[in-house]
Order: C-alpha cells, then sequence, then structure tokens
C-alpha cells in the first residue's frame, strides 16, 4: 500500500494531475497539472544563472523531507512539517517555496480552495524568482480550472512567462492553454494543441497521445478547406521543436480525404504548400520522403489497376476450408480470361478489421481497382464499406446485411442481395400460389432487422396487397425455437384465450365418453388451437434454425405451413428435411453457371464444383469481365471508373444477369422448391442443383453455413 501511494504521489508531482475532460494516453492528458519541481538549482539551471543566494541549504533540504514524507503516504506529517516553520524565519523566496508546495499537497488532495489560498499567499514573495513565480502562476491557473473559474484561470495563466517554463512545465502550459480556448471557441485553439503536441518527436510518438491527439485532427478536419492551408502557415510560423511531424500528420488526413472527395483544388494547394515548406538545405530528409510517400499513396487510392484483381479470404483460422475451395473457382475463371489479369491475394484470417485492413492496402499500395471477397457476412460488411470509402468495386460472396440506402454501384452481391430477395418473393407468382397473408419470424440480430425493414420498404414502395399478420424474432443461439414460435401462432397467451380453453375442453370431454370401463373415458385436452391467420410465413433464416424452427411447428400441432426462406435454404443440411416437409426460397440461377467451369473442375478434380466453387468463380469471372471493359474504355482512374459503372443497365455472368436500379444492383433472382430432396423452379422445371448435385455438396462438405 505505501508503495502504491508513493508511485501515484510520484504521478502527481513529476507527470501530471488528470483533468476529468481528457482521459488517459501513453501521457496523461490534463488541463490542469500543478507544478513541484521549483527549487534553487532547478531555477538556476532554468533561467541560467545562480540563485544559490534565494535559498538556504536548511529550506532545500526541508522541501525534499516534505515531499518524501507525502510520496511515502504520510499526507498529515508532511504538511505540518512545513507549517511549523514560521515565515518570519524565511527568506522571500523560501517563503513562495514553502506555500507552493503546501498548495500542491492540497491539490493532489483535491482541496482546491486551500490550493488556490497558498499559491496566492506564495506569490506575494515570489517576484525575486521569476522561474518559480511563473510555475505559481500556472498552479493557480490549473486550480482555478478545477473551480471552473474560467475567467481568474485565464487571467492567471497570462502572468506565466512561457520563456522560462523546461519542456514538461510547458507541455502543461500549452495543455491548459488549449482547453481554456476550447471553452471560449477560440479559433486558435488548434495552435495551443499543436505547440503541446510539438513534444513527440515522430508520427508513432504523437498518436499515442490518444485524446488530445484526436482532437487535434478533429478540429482541423473541421476547419474550412480554405482555412486549412492557413493554419497549416500558422503552426509553421510558430518554429515548434518538431513541427514537421505535427503539419505532416494533420495533412496526411487532409489529403487522403480532400482527393476522394473531389477537392483536387484544395488538394494541390496543400500538397504544393508542403513541397515548398519541407524542401531545400537544410530539411530533414525523412520529412521530405514522407512527403513523396504520401503523394504516392494518394495517386494509388485514384489509380485504377485494369491488369490486376484484388481477392480477400481467410486462408487462416477455422474458415480456411471454404476460402481453399473459394480459389478452386477463382483459379478457373483465371485461366479462362481472354486476356491475362493477375491476381494480389490477402488473408483476412477471418477477422473483419484486418479484411479493413488489407482492403487498404491493396488500394494504397497497388491502385486495385476492384475486389473480390467478403466471403462470410460478418468480413463481408467491414470490408466493403472501406472498399466503398476508397471508391472500388466490392463483389461480395455473401449477402450484406446494411439498409439498401448505404449501398451503391461499388457493390456486387455475387448470390443476390437482400433487396433482390425479397423484390422477387412479392412477385405474383408467388402471391398467387400461396396468399396475400403473411406472417414473418426472422432472428433478432442485424441479418434479420434488415431482411424485415426491407419487407416493409417494398410493400410501402410498391403499394403491394399484402397483409402482414404477425411478426415474431427469436434468438438465433436458443437451442429451441418452441417459445417464439407459440408465441407467433397465439399459444403463449392462455389468458387471453381462457374462455376458449375451457369451450375445448368441454367438447373434448363430450366427444371422449365411452363405453363403461374404457380406461380413455375420462382423457382431457387442455391444447389451445394454433392461431394461423396467413398465408405463408417468411423467415430469413440459415439452414442450422431452419432445421429447428420447422419441425417446431408441427410439435405444437400445426403443420401445414407454407414455409418460404432465403438462398441460403439452398443446403444439404435441408435436404432431409424435405422430404417430410416441402418449403420454398428465393436464390440464383446457381444451374446456369457457366459450364466451362463445370467441365474443367471435373476434369482436374473428377467432381461437380459446390456452391462456394461456384459463386467464387462468378465473382471473379464478373471482375475480370470489367476489368477488360476498363481497359477497352481506357480507364485509369477511379472516377472515370465510377462513371462508367453508372453507364451500364446491366452486367451479366453466364445466365445470371443483375440490373442497375436507383444507382445499385439487383440481381434476377427465381423462386425454387424444395420437396422430397429435389428442387424445381416454380415453373414446374427440375434445377439441377437438386437432390442429385446436392449429393455431390454432401460429398464435398461446401454448405458454408453448416
Amino acid at each position: 500500500m505505501k508503495l502504491l501511494i508513493s508511485s501515484l504521489f510520484f504521478l502527481l508531482l513529476i507527470l501530471v494531475t488528470a483533468c476529468s475532460s481528457a482521459g488517459p494516453s501513453r501521457k496523461v492528458s490534463s488541463s490542469n497539472d500543478v507544478d513541484t519541481n521549483s527549487g534553487a538549482n532547478a531555477n538556476a539551471n532554468a533561467i541560467g544563472q545562480d540563485n544559490s543566494s534565494l535559498y538556504t541549504d536548511q529550506i532545500i533540504k526541508l522541501i525534499k523531507q516534505a515531499k518524501l514524507l507525502y510520496e511515502e503516504g504520510k499526507k498529515d506529517v508532511a504538511t505540518k512539517k512545513l507549517q511549523e516553520v514560521l515565515d518570519a524565519s524565511l527568506m522571500p523566496a523560501e517563503k513562495a517555496l514553502k506555500y507552493n508546495l503546501l498548495g500542491v499537497f492540497n491539490f493532489a488532495s483535491a482541496n482546491y480552495d486551500g490550493a488556490i489560498k497558498n499559491f496566492q499567499e506564495a506569490l506575494t514573495t515570489s517576484m525575486v524568482d521569476q522561474f518559480l513565480t511563473s510555475q505559481i502562476y500556472l498552479n493557480l491557473a490549473s486550480s482555478l480550472y478545477k473551480k471552473r473559474s474560467l475567467e481568474e484561470s485565464k487571467k492567471s495563466i497570462k502572468e506565466v512567462n512561457a520563456s522560462l517554463l523546461k519542456n514538461q512545465e510547458l507541455q502543461k502550459y500549452y495543455r491548459l492553454k488549449f482547453f481554456l480556448a476550447e471553452e471560449e471557441g477560440d479559433p486558435e485553439k488548434i495552435l495551443y494543441l499543436a505547440q503541446y503536441l510539438s513534444q513527440y518527436k515522430n508520427s508513432e510518438e504523437l498518436v499515442s497521445d490518444g485524446v488530445l491527439y484526436s482532437k487535434f485532427i478533429s478540429i482541423f478536419m473541421q476547419l474550412d478547406d480554405g482555412k486549412k492551408v492557413e493554419y497549416l502557415q500558422k503552426i509553421s510560423e510558430q518554429n515548434l521543436p518538431q513541427s514537421g511531424v505535427v503539419i505532416l500528420s494533420l495533412a496526411e488526413n487532409a489529403l487522403e480525404k480532400l482527393y476522394l472527395s473531389g477537392k483536387k483544388d484544395v488538394y494541390e494547394k496543400m500538397l504544393a504548400w508542403l513541397k515548398l515548406k519541407f524542401s531545400g538545405p537544410g530539411i530533414n530528409d525523412d520529412i521530405a520522403k514522407k512527403i513523396s510517400a504520401l503523394e504516392n499513396k494518394i495517386l494509388n487510392l485514384s489509380r485504377f489497376d485494369v491488369e490486376n484483381i484484388g481477392v480477400i479470404l481467410p486462408f487462416t483460422g477455422d474458415k480456411s476450408k471454404f476460402a481453399y475451395k473459394a480459389m478452386l473457382g477463382i483459379e478457373i475463371a483465371m485461366k479462362n480470361s481472354t486476356k491475362p489479369i493477375k491476381q494480389i491475394i490477402k488473408d483476412s484470417r477471418g477477422n473483419g478489421i484486418i479484411g479493413v485492413w488489407a482492403v487498404r492496402e491493396l488500394v494504397e499500395k497497388h491502385g486495385i481497382g476492384v475486389i473480390v471477397g467478403g466471403l462470410f457476412p460478418e468480413e463481408a460488411q467491414k470490408e466493403y464499406l472501406e472498399a466503398k470509402k476508397h471508391g472500388v468495386l466490392f463483389i461480395s460472396l455473401s449477402p450484406i446485411f446494411l439498409p439498401k440506402k448505404e449501398k451503391d454501384l461499388l457493390l456486387i452481391e455475387i448470390q443476390g442481395s437482400i433487396e433482390s430477395q425479397i423484390k422477387k418473393i412479392f412477385t405474383p407468382i408467388l402471391l398467387e400460389k400461396l396468399g396475400n397473408r403473411i406472417a414473418v419470424l426472422y432472428p433478432d440480430e442485424e441479418r434479420g432487422r434488415v431482411y424485415v425493414e426491407e419487407l416493409w420498404n417494398e410493400i410501402k414502395e410498391q403499394k403491394l396487397n399484402v397483409e402482414i399478420t404477425a411478426v415474431q424474432s427469436y434468438n438465433k443461439s436458443d437451442i429451441e425455437y418452441i417459445g417464439p414460435v407459440k408465441k407467433l401462432l397465439g399459444l403463449e397467451f392462455v389468458k387471453e384465450r381462457d374462455e376458449e380453453l375451457n369451450l375445448i375442453n368441454k367438447i373434448n370431454s363430450t366427444l371422449s365418453l365411452r363405453k363403461k370401463g374404457d380406461k380413455k373415458s375420462d382423457k382431457k385436452s387442455f391444447n389451445l388451437t394454433p392461431v394461423v391467420d396467413f398465408d405463408w410465413l417468411f423467415m430469413p433464416s440459415y439452414p442450422d434454425e431452419t432445421l429447428r424452427l420447422i419441425p417446431t411447428f408441427k410439435y405444437v400441432d400445426a403443420p401445414r405451413i407454407n414455409f418460404v426462406g432465403i438462398s441460403s435454404w439452398r443446403s444439404k443440411a435441408l435436404s432431409k428435411l424435405s422430404e417430410r416437409q416441402a418449403f420454398y426460397f428465393v436464390g440464383d440461377n446457381f444451374d446456369t453457371s457457366d459450364s466451362r467451369l463445370r467441365e474443367i473442375y471435373n476434369s482436374t478434380y473428377k467432381s461437380m464444383p459446390g456452391l462456394i466453387e461456384t459463386i467464387s468463380y462468378n465473382a471473379a469471372t464478373l471482375g475480370i469481365k470489367i476489368l477488360l471493359k476498363s481497359s477497352e474504355s481506357k480507364i485509369n482512374g477511379k472516377s472515370e471508373f465510377n462513371n462508367m459503372l453508372h453507364t451500364l443497365s446491366r452486367i451479366e455472368v453466364g445466365q445470371e444477369k443483375w440490373l442497375n436500379i436507383n444507382n445499385s444492383w439487383a440481381k434476377e433472382m427465381i423462386l425454387f422448391k424444395f420437396a422430397r430432396g429435389e428442387i424445381t423452379k416454380l415453373d414446374g422445371v427440375r434445377s439441377n442443383d437438386s437432390k442429385e448435385n446436392d449429393n455431390n455438396n454432401n460429398n464435398n462438405n461446401n454448405d458454408m453455413t453448416e
């Protein structure tokens, strides 16, 4: 405990006292730090003269003893030792030193009134030592800030002679200046923060200052574009010790955003200023090299490489087997290309954050404009959003669970988007076959909520003659789903249906009367009849969830439900279930995939490609097709590429099609029926992906959702 108290006090006295408005980082960011390193030797070193005449050896020894006692946790003893020294026995500077330290003790104990009183007393005799006086004014300003006496704090800090402060005290001074400027909305606050951050020698140290560095970048980015170069110039004119590091950190954040947002005039002005400022004799070569690297990085951000395609898959981790299956399809697509296209492959390690860094590396180092990735939804969303930020086309191998408004032409969902699936479900063929009264049972997570939201939007936007009679969620991690199913069918509301239950029991009791001696004559039923007030039930569930959901309806005496699902229901896991219960789902045209894939795959691996190989082949083929068109159109920049995408009304791979609808890609989907182990289209045509192909998938373990 003694060691802990000592360590804490050391931080308080030597480093900083944390302010509630700023969190800790490598160094604790504080708006008010009390300085205690005041003494004869320190003063002499600071102002370059001998102050030994101002302090006796006895007072210096006393100050050291008091500090040591306080560090040992003997706060009262340390305070009493100082108070016992009579002011009349002290020279003016010594008296000031005594009260300054008493003020520090008060401040460390959060006794800010006591601290202010002692610092003010110290100032009455400190003027003989200008360095000590500046430190006391800084301590007083910090205490007043803690008391929220902002005007008094500003008056106090104006009395500080910053030129007399050593590095550590100077950092505290500028930090407090920043917080005071921030309180009154002073536009010059960024300059004080730049002065504080100039202590750091490189960008790694700078970024480590967490809270204040983030504030620094945020304030700069909020400036009008025309003001950004002006403030870089102002920071430069302060002749700070590490101004190059500070300025480059701002420029690196600003230049990329300016370029990608199309503000090339501001970008060019800032870049020209940087080159002029950090060129010529006497300039640090490292800074000049960093500016050159920054310029090349941004040029890569705008560049569109028509000869390379990026691939991001989880090659390490528990999902790696799926990544290698995907590569089989991608490699066949590469071999089929009419012109040589190279792959630049990155490993996401099954982690969306690492996938984001992979996108950045592909863009910044290689100028990649088309990426195939997102084998699993949890990675796909993060990778797409990063690619979109850089103007890169992302071809996702799995659906992305984002609202429609967050998607654009830079996203192609190879298995069909949620919007594509919902649009197909509401086509006349299904409504005429099953009816227009719908219930929804969805997983209570982002995936399920996006499906439900899009379902409502489609009904509203298209003014469909559809009635939704019930909507119920379930927790996908539950072992069984009997609770949500009962709620959907009105079986959980026993009290509300009490009269109905009594009537059912009375009827069942009458009907069960039998001949005398029949053991079954006293049997009664206490079960309510399920309320099935819908024609079909839509379930955006994964196969493993579906395997538990559908049998639950039979268990609660509701076996004749028309189930409609999503594209993931094309699964070997559901094949056996379809032997007992037919159901419908919306999917893509899996059986019309390019025949070359089947031929090459079969000749190479002596089997037919499964789902993962097929969608990966289609994704890569689509990416290659777009790259070849870009090459023919002499596209060399991402803005030109984006313009080209907007001119396209449709894109195709084999017989699969994506239509440009309201500046996003909607895939043409198909409605299927899964019954007795076979998949048929609702037009009655048997799909090649039927029981036979499903067995092949089973042999090759190709079910991504197993």
